[in-house]
């Protein structure tokens, strides 16, 4: 069976962020990007850098940014 992390997301009744790597050889970005679409309240953000390499600088204080404004924007203050 393996890990398909995409397969329930039909039935996403909360907002899903989707950082999604560009030169990722790990999740390919085509496959998470059509992915990510079966969400019914998606944001996508992409990054010209690759699955590991997110967790580095220059990448990582920017993708957190984007996950903390996502946060705040969508889970603390939905408005």
């Amino acid at each position: 069976m393996g890990y398909r992390p995409g397969r329930r997301l039909r039935r996403a009744r909360v907002p899903v962020f989707a950082g999604i790597c560009l030169h990722d050889t790990v999740a390919p970005p085509r496959t998470a990007q059509r992915q990510v679409r079966r969400a019914p309240d998606a944001e996508v953000v992409t990054y010209a850098t690759g699955h590991f390499a997110i967790y580095r600088d220059p990448w990582f204080e920017p993708a957190v940014a984007d996950q903390v404004d996502f946060l705040r924007r969508r889970v603390l203050d939905p408005g």
